[in-house]
């Protein structure tokens, strides 16, 4: 969800539905569906204790590739410069 333009309305906002898991979930299906729901947070339920959530606020950093790229390829830079210096 970008708010790079101008919102009027809350329901411009909204996203329907609560993306949710369980607590024995692996970091990479849950990268997976930060990505397929476009989602930026979910809720994790606990199913064995009647579906309560026992956590909120696990947030996607969303970085561009490119961004992610530059930091490595600055990264690399910095080792091969100091390593020219020793």
């Amino acid at each position: 969800m970008s708010f790079s333009r101008s919102y009027n309305l809350v329901r411009d906002l909204i996203q329907i539905g609560v993306t949710t898991c369980p607590p024995e979930i692996t970091i990479a299906n849950l990268a997976k569906i930060f990505v397929e729901k476009d989602s930026e947070a979910l809720i994790i339920l606990n199913h064995s204790d009647g579906g309560n959530a026992i956590g909120m606020g696990i947030q996607a950093e969303r970085r561009s590739p490119i961004d992610l790229f530059d930091e490595k390829r600055d990264a690399a830079r910095r080792s091969t410069l100091k390593q020219r210096e020793e």
